[in-house]
């Protein structure tokens, strides 16, 4: 062999020049001999002046991996083409295998190089959309040298994985029944409106787009030239555009750009790996219906829960000091959940509390840090039916004065239901003791740190009821002197919070108002200062 042989496999894109990369113009100006499909010669013919230029048929690509090693064998400059990428369903596996047939090894005198280029997937997704966005997989349709059952359980597989699927090789004038049967298979696991791009000859002279569904794919014009792009159970068309969401708004709220209760911003999923093991080590349930609920082969169930949970990267990188402490991960996953799915209920059902949870609640609340541990709290059950209407009198006359006191969007805010006081299984009135004066540790300065401490026991009943199931709302629509003589509370009580308890039809998936639209959850950049207050730091915007 003469050292000075080279071969490049070399992608020249989809076909229009100027997605060419500047490599692939360097590696065909270096090139002695250029070698390719009649068709990939023709789009780059304006390049090839003064080159020998080898034209092959199609079928014929062994037969141009032979004459690229014989060429370089004598010493020439090979150019090697390929539309696309030489590497997916192009000339470098054929040219590997005759070149390894041949004895050839990286050492041996012909050197061998590969320029990538823009695939067909590529080409085909940039015009039609984003159907790629998520996990993809390419399948050829060619039945020349891959059995068809090989072809059709990979299609089968692909469709029951949910992949977005592009098809390569889709049909030519000898094989017209293979699309057909592609589309039988993917329809046993896909809806037939699925979407579907078909894109002939991109960025071409001849380029066609059509968009359509799974149910209709068989009957539209697809030929060798065209790839076939098949969405996900996600993918949607919308104004002429094939999308495939990436799974933003399944993590977070995308008007905010806020992770969603039970979500961490830059961590895995809740039902991530780590997540997924808890739920199935916590379930009790065998490998075998785990295995049909998650459509997994029950022998890779059965390892997973026979392995030991194994520390989280946090874990690992924590002192020991601190791992002594905390809670387990799943426990800790629990207590953010709570946190972040807490919402201010508004409806509630018709149903009672169940025996002994009201206590349990209490309790709750009663463990809460209070200021100079003065446990200011005191909490009113009401279980008068009169009183409990005479309350809701008073928090409809503030609701109606508080309407009339916006600039803008009162008539809005009368729509917006403010509080469950009549729906509710139980109402607690959360009410500052009297004698508060004589504890000054932690208040001497702040005196208002009483209600702060009020608002910690709130906050724990709060995030307890989520736990157990119930809502909690808490009004803060009424007067509080003219509730303090309804109530006939003592001299220097203070009621503070009229909350409602019981069981709901649904939680809210964010809060209320947000979803009203009166305001968004701030980033946490807005509210985390370090050192000193930031030159041109906002308020919270109101939304009247």
């Amino acid at each position: 062999m003469t050292e000075n042989g080279k071969i490049t496999l070399v992608g020249i894109g989809p076909g229009n020049k100027e997605h060419m990369t500047q490599a692939a113009r360097d590696a065909i100006a270096q090139a002695d001999t250029v070698i390719g499909y009649v068709t990939y010669i023709r789009l780059v013919e304006d390049l090839l002046h003064g080159k020998e230029v080898i034209k092959k048929s199609m079928t014929e690509e062994l037969d141009r991996a032979v004459e690229a090693l014989a060429q370089a064998r004598a010493g020439r400059r090979v150019a090697l083409i390929s539309s696309g990428d030489a590497g997916v369903y192009g000339m470098t596996g054929p040219t590997f295998e005759v070149l390894f047939q041949a004895g050839w090894t990286p050492a041996s005198g012909i050197a061998v190089e590969i320029v990538p280029g823009a695939s067909a997937l590529n080409a085909c997704a940039a015009l039609v959309g984003a159907p790629l966005t998520h996990d993809f997989c390419a399948i050829s349709l060619s039945d020349l040298l891959t059995p068809w059952p090989v072809i059709a359980r990979r299609l089968a597989a692909a469709a029951a994985a949910d992949f977005v699927i592009a098809l390569y090789n889709p049909k030519s004038g000898r094989r017209t029944g293979q699309i057909v049967e592609a589309q039988r298979l993917l329809l046993l696991s896909r809806k037939p409106d699925t979407p579907v791009a078909i894109v002939k000859s991109a960025y071409r002279k001849k380029q066609r787009i059509e968009l359509t569904t799974l149910e209709r794919m068989a009957e539209c014009d697809i030929g060798m030239l065209s790839t076939v792009l098949i969405g996900n159970s996600n993918t949607y068309l919308r104004d002429g555009l094939m999308v495939t969401p990436r799974g933003y708004a399944e993590k977070y709220d995308m008007a905010g750009g806020v992770a969603k209760a039970g979500e961490r911003a830059g961590r895995s999923l809740s039902t991530g790996l780590e997540g997924w093991l808890d739920d199935l080590r916590a379930s009790g349930e065998n490998a075998a219906i785990l295995a049909a609920r998650y459509r997994l082969p029950v022998d890779y169930l059965r390892q997973v829960l026979a392995q030991p949970p194994s520390p989280t990267i946090e874990e690992e990188k924590n002192p020991a000091g601190i791992e002594r402490h905390r809670y387990s991960e799943a426990e800790r996953k629990a207590v953010y959940r709570a946190i972040r799915e807490r919402r201010d209920m508004r409806h509630f059902s018709a149903e009672p509390l169940p025996t002994g949870m009201l206590d349990r609640l209490v309790e709750a609340a009663h463990w809460a840090p209070s200021v100079g541990y003065m446990q200011p709290w005191r909490f009113l059950r009401i279980t008068d039916t009169p009183l409990r209407q005479r309350i809701h009198a008073l928090v409809e006359a503030e609701r109606q004065a508080t309407a009339r006191a916006l600039s803008s969007r009162n008539e809005e805010f009368q729509q917006v239901k403010i509080e469950g006081i009549l729906d509710c299984a139980e109402l607690l009135i959360a009410v500052l003791m009297p004698g508060r004066e004589s504890h000054i540790v932690g208040r001497r300065t702040l005196p208002e740190m009483d209600i702060a401490s009020v608002a910690c026991a709130i906050q724990n009943m709060w995030l307890a009821a989520r736990a157990e199931g119930v809502g909690l709302g808490w009004v803060s629509f009424f007067d509080p002197h003219a509730l303090a003589q309804l109530l006939t509370l003592p001299d220097g009580a203070r009621p503070v919070a009229v909350l409602c308890l019981g069981p709901v039809p649904d939680f809210y998936p964010r809060p209320m108002f947000e979803d009203a639209g009166w305001g968004r959850r701030l980033p946490v950049t807005d509210i985390l200062f370090e050192n000193c207050w930031p030159e041109g730091a906002q308020p919270t915007p109101t939304a009247y």
